[in-house]
């Protein structure tokens, strides 16, 4: 305990106070920082063969009411407003440990262009340099987040704490970091009721769900995450899992969530033979890849604010069906306002 406190030393106060808190936490079993790439924008999705995750709105509204009001449903539009008054602090790194002023973040979004002038009369060449504007942050197709996933084996319950998000054009090193303030939990039924919230969505991991070799545990008091995980559901039936239509999986179709036999007949057309298979399925026969996420979130206009709170997990495995191409699937979600 003494050696991952001592490696997050360095973190600002508030980030560091998070992560200690967390690790002297004795109902947290598990803790690590993960970071996604999801789309910022649910009319401009990025046109890419990958795909981060999906979003899907739950409310959209907009707080002007003139004629030629410009309407920006982007999150990076709502996030730049607090970038460019200084609402939010602004660092150059993930970890949040170099501040970077406003001016100095904006010269990353210009670049020099020379322009050679020659002078008839005195023969001379005179260089001008301009600085033209590139890309800007409010037109960034996707946002790049920093969060802390939190498990409790008591209860078989994720959290999470986001920490810092930035601008983000797929791949490419993001610009500068906003870390996140502290916000109030925001009920599913207040999204609706209240005024200020004018930009809610809801987004599922899918090349982004985080893997084991990509998060940077800070807390591990029960082993490898997934297998904890998996053995702790396995057999304690007061955890409600919920299938893909988001219906609770009953009791007898739980056990072969984890391990089951399904018999695969093709007919070969040439030989007028059929040919029958046995193949075991279920999270006790396949590795699991990656945990998809399902989370909520809000923007509150009034407080400048950005909320967000998780709503499920679903481990991952690659499902092999003879004849088809192997695909990550989600058998089972874990519900974490259960």
């Amino acid at each position: 305990m003494q050696k991952l406190i001592l490696a997050f030393a360095f973190l600002p106060s508030l980030v560091f106070a998070q992560i200690v808190k967390i690790q002297q936490d004795p109902k947290v079993d598990w803790a690590g920082i993960i970071e996604l790439t999801l789309p910022a924008d649910p009319f401009n999705l990025p046109q890419e063969e990958s795909l981060d995750a999906t979003m899907e709105v739950l409310k959209l509204n907009s707080l002007g009411r003139g004629f030629h009001d410009h309407i920006d449903h982007s999150l990076n539009a709502k996030l730049w407003q607090v970038a460019k008054t200084e609402q939010w602090e602004m660092f150059s790194d993930p970890e949040l440990t170099k501040k970077l002023p406003f001016e100095s973040a904006m010269r990353r979004f210009s670049k020099p262009d020379s322009t050679i002038r020659f002078d008839p009369e005195t023969y001379e060449e005179h260089i001008e340099v301009n600085f033209e504007a590139g890309k800007l942050p409010f037109e960034a197709p996707q946002i790049r987040v920093r969060q802390l996933l939190i498990y409790h084996n008591a209860n078989a319950r994720f959290d999470i704490i986001t920490l810092a998000i930035a601008p983000c054009w797929g791949n490419e090193s993001v610009p500068y970091w906003l870390k996140i303030p502290s916000t109030h939990i925001v009920t599913p039924e207040s999204v609706y009721d209240k005024a200020d919230i004018v930009w809610a969505v809801r987004y599922t991991t899918e090349d982004s769900s985080p893997r084991e070799e990509h998060w940077q545990e800070i807390k591990n008091t029960t082993g490898p995450l997934p297998e904890r995980f998996i053995d702790r559901i396995r057999t304690d039936t007061t955890i409600h899992l919920y299938d893909p239509e988001e219906t609770v999986v009953p009791l007898d179709k739980r056990a072969c969530l984890f391990s089951c036999s399904d018999t695969i007949v093709t007919f070969d057309p040439q030989t007028w033979q059929e040919h029958v298979q046995v193949i075991e399925t279920g999270l006790d026969n396949q590795e699991v890849e990656d945990l998809q996420l399902v989370e909520e979130w809000y923007w509150d206009e009034g407080q400048q604010r950005l909320g967000t709170r998780l709503l499920a997990i679903a481990p991952r495995a690659m499902a092999k069906i003879p004849g088809k191409e192997p695909l990550l699937e989600a058998r089972f979600y874990r519900r974490c306002d259960d």
